[in-house]
């Protein structure tokens, strides 16, 4: 793990006992933040800024006293200097393999019977701080997700309750937060209608959450402070009440004799009990422990709720981190779901569904312009773009200034653009593939745009049409093409140093290739479409392309694909666009492939 700190060095068990001492405190109203441009009040800065996306982190109480006065301790109490980074060292590091990690020191109140309403004041005031700095200084634009547990969790819900109301262009580059460990009502929810609860396993800009407990409880459990909260189930990331078996699980993160957190096979299965608003663990042994925590001896494992799922929660964050990326060139506002488009006659439509599928137009690109909208300023909306080979200009409308124009010249004749991010860093390069000699060209974000440092891959050739996507779910387009007359695939993956890989799919006059996540796994899957009988054929990557389904009777010859997740599930749903009559269709894969449509 890189950190700028050395400091975890405790035996992970010691962060399960409670502590009673009073060490410091700070006790009053005092509400002038800590200042975050100190580097002490970090526990955690990346050495190195070298992922996509960032998770911004808040551990749970690791100070308290039993005195019933409502008191905070000091931002440099002992306690937390020990204890804080012991819990990072077993729920954030979950995050670590696919994120870079920030986490604040911040200042905590005591366990009183009113602690929610306290954990508002200087907790809240000083992890809002943290964050704002961390957007300011740190997060360069980058999408992030949040993370948190117990008083964390709560400070997070205060948090995504305040400021993110406040600065409703963050939301956008949200793909998750994982609230875990503190109720998150229907209340709150309804309270709070721009926060969207998780509904299943790929779905970004949601709340995740859950309190863990054993079946029968012969206390009240005080972590719920008498709330229902609102659960999903983190083995099968449902809402259903049906038990997910350990076999369901990916692993668990549990301390051994020596208290060193190690992984063991999936310890903790899992089943919603909605009624309670809690995740119910039968599997778990509440005398070993209860010799771990004292609230395990009663069946509260909420010292466990990361560890019992920590590789799940690696798994689901990589799962949607990878759903927000390949999904932005369709999002043009940014509220997780794909927009109706359609460039005709020089102009690009485009329907928003966070206004009512309110009907913008740019004239732009000129004749013989092919569209080709991305996130080119990674503001975590799509920017309206378009390619003209014969003036070999590429036009940006960037919604990060306003939808200022910008452009690039680049290519010529016989050149088509390519959407893609080549070097994962959330910003579309622009790209071109031209079938003869068989070339995708890239002009990296990350390198200036320099012709020195232009990315390309030979693949490829004439008859061959252009299918890049990010089939290997390392957050990188892969260079990818398709050869109708016999359905094969060629696609260099990125993630295994561009070793060519192909499979055979459906094949046919007029097919073209239309990827795109369709399972909802963070990887492309080999979708085709044939316009003559409106045929969708896909091969899934979640079963080893092994498997292959499809829609028929959906499109017809005048209609072209606009593939995109327009439901916000975490996956991909077929679309037409027919220009003769304006109207776009949709199947909806989170309501059963229901059939939408508009006209404009």
């Amino acid at each position: 793990m890189e950190t700028t700190k050395k400091i975890i060095g405790l035996k992970a068990g010691l962060a399960f006992v409670v502590l009673v001492i009073s060490l410091s405190c700070e006790q009053g109203n005092a509400t002038v933040a800590t200042d975050y441009s100190i580097p002490a009040h970090w526990l955690n800065v990346p050495a190195a800024t070298n992922k996509a996306v960032d998770v911004f982190y808040l551990y749970p109480t690791s100070w308290t006293n039993s005195g019933p006065v409502p008191e905070y301790c000091a931002i440099d109490n002992p306690q937390i200097l020990s204890n804080a980074p012991v819990y990072f060292a077993h729920q954030a590091t979950a995050f670590e393999p696919m994120a870079n990690l920030y986490a604040p020191f911040y200042r905590q109140a005591n366990l009183t019977p009113n602690d929610p309403v306290y954990v508002a004041g200087i907790p809240t005031t000083d992890a809002t701080a943290a964050f704002d700095y961390y957007l300011q200084h740190f997060n360069r634009g980058r999408p992030f997700m949040l993370a948190g547990h117990s008083q964390g969790a709560n400070v997070l819900s205060n948090l995504l309750a305040e400021y993110v109301k406040a600065h409703p262009s963050i939301l956008a580059r949200m793909i998750a937060a994982y609230v875990i460990g503190y109720p998150v009502t229907a209340q709150y929810l309804a309270d709070n209608s721009y926060l969207k609860f998780a509904e299943g396993p790929g779905d970004t800009g949601v709340i995740i959450s859950y309190n863990t407990q054993a079946p029968v409880v012969p206390i009240a459990n005080p972590i719920l402070w008498g709330l229902v909260g609102t659960v999903i189930n983190p083995l099968t990331w449902a809402r259903t009440e049906i038990l997910a078996t350990t076999n369901q699980g990916f692993g668990s993160f549990m301390p051994d004799t020596n208290g060193v957190y190690v992984r063991v096979p999936q310890y903790a299965d899992a089943r919603i009990d909605i009624a309670r608003g809690v995740l119910i663990c039968s599997t778990a042994d509440t005398n070993a422990l209860g010799r771990i925590n004292t609230l395990a001896r009663f069946g509260i494992y909420h010292n466990f709720d990361y560890p019992f799922y920590y590789f799940n929660i690696r798994s689901n964050a990589a799962n949607r981190i990878q759903n927000y990326l390949n999904k932005v060139c369709f999002d043009y506002d940014g509220d997780g779901k794909a927009d109706p488009a359609a460039y005709q006659d020089g102009q690009l439509i485009v329907a928003f569904s966070s206004s009512g599928y309110w009907v913008f137009g740019a004239t732009m690109g000129g004749p013989g312009g092919i569209e080709c909208s991305a996130d080119f300023d990674g503001d975590g909306q799509a920017d309206p773009a378009v390619y003209n080979p014969t003036t070999r200009l590429l036009s940006v409308l960037f919604s990060s200034r306003s939808y200022a124009l910008g452009g690039m010249s680049m290519g010529g004749d016989g050149c088509v653009p390519v959407v893609g991010d080549f070097d994962g860093d959330c910003k579309a390069d622009p790209a071109l593939y031209v079938a003869s000699p068989g070339l995708v060209v890239a002009w990296l974000s990350n390198a200036g745009y320099s012709n020195a440092y232009a990315f390309s891959a030979s693949l490829g050739g004439a008859g061959w049409l252009n299918a890049s996507a990010d089939y290997d779910g390392d957050g990188k387009t892969d260079p990818a093409v398709f050869e109708p007359a016999s359905g094969k695939w060629q696609v260099l993956l990125s993630g295994q140093g561009y070793a060519s890989y192909g499979w055979p799919t459906t094949g046919g006059a007029g097919v073209v290739p239309v990827p795109g996540d369709y399972d909802g796994d963070g990887k492309a899957d080999l979708m085709v479409y044939q316009p003559a009988g409106g045929l969708w054929m896909c091969t899934f990557s979640a079963q080893g392309y092994t498997t292959t389904g499809g829609i028929a009777g959906f499109g017809g010859p005048t209609m072209g694909a606009r593939g995109g997740d327009y439901d916000n599930d975490g996956k991909a749903d077929p679309a037409v666009y027919d220009p003769v009559t304006r109207s776009f269709y949709v199947r909806l894969s989170g309501s059963g492939y229901r059939l939408v449509g508009m006209s404009w």
